[in-house]
């Protein structure tokens, strides 16, 4: 009876982690509390109120559309430009104010699309600059400014840290209108006197450490997805707390 109960424990533990996991706390942060509460039979904090029929398609539509903006930038740098333009453009943000920002950055930067092999090919580009902000320019800000951060920590060298302020130089002066989606940043990099101080060895790399595979499978929305689960996970780890 005992070993039946355990079971069944974990069994009911495994479909909680899963229902969790395949949530984006970003978007769904309320539907993961409600498993959380069920899961652990609290009562809520405050009287729920039975949605009307027009406030639940509102929710609906705007849920939709936050999958959708999810969807294009897991797939941003995979998919046909024509349809990443046309599923952009089909978007209206009207209905979802708060992903205008977003919607805005990536459909300027799809616009530029064509150009980020062109700028991974310059003389002066350091490919871990380059891994970052093409990863940062797709993602939402909290995300964008994990990315921005890590690869900040990953400087500990002054030739490479000169290195990384001619790129973002070249990157000024040739792309400006992409330079301009991260201007702050490539401000704040180019107004520093030194390199902030490393605290791991690992990082997005420099340029003379780099090969042509590593900067394929970094570009990708694979790392996009490794730091939405990432995200899930720590944020499942502070609920049971």
């Amino acid at each position: 009876m005992a070993e039946t109960k355990t079971s069944s424990k974990a069994d009911g533990t495994r479909r909680y982690l899963k229902a969790v996991l395949e949530k984006n706390p970003i978007w769904q942060s309320d539907e993961i509390l409600e498993l959380r509460r069920k899961a652990l039979r609290l009562k809520p904090a405050v009287r729920l109120k039975k949605a009307s029929d027009s406030q639940s398609k509102d929710y609906q539509q705007r849920d939709a559309m936050r999958r959708a903006v999810e969807l294009i930038q897991r797939e941003f740098w995979s998919m046909p430009l024509n349809e990443l333009q046309r599923r952009l453009e089909a978007i209206d943000t009207r209905r979802a104010p708060d992903q205008a920002p977003v919607i805005k950055r990536l459909r300027t930067t799809a616009s530029c699309r064509g150009e980020f092999p062109k700028m991974a090919k310059m003389p002066s580009m350091h490919l871990g600059l380059f891994r970052a902000f093409k990863t940062a320019v797709v993602l939402p800000p909290a995300d964008a400014g994990y990315v921005r951060e890590q690869f900040l920590r990953s400087i500990n060298d002054r030739k490479e840290f000169k290195q990384i302020k001619r790129s973002i130089a070249s990157l000024e002066k040739q792309y400006p209108m992409l330079y301009a989606l991260e201007r702050d940043w490539f401000q704040n990099i180019r107004s520093r006197k030194k390199p902030p101080k490393a605290e791991s060895s690992g990082g997005w790399g420099s340029q003379a450490s780099e090969g042509t595979g590593v900067l394929e499978f970094f570009s990708t929305p694979v790392l996009i997805a490794v730091f939405l689960i990432g995200k899930m996970v720590l944020r499942f780890m502070l609920m049971q707390d």
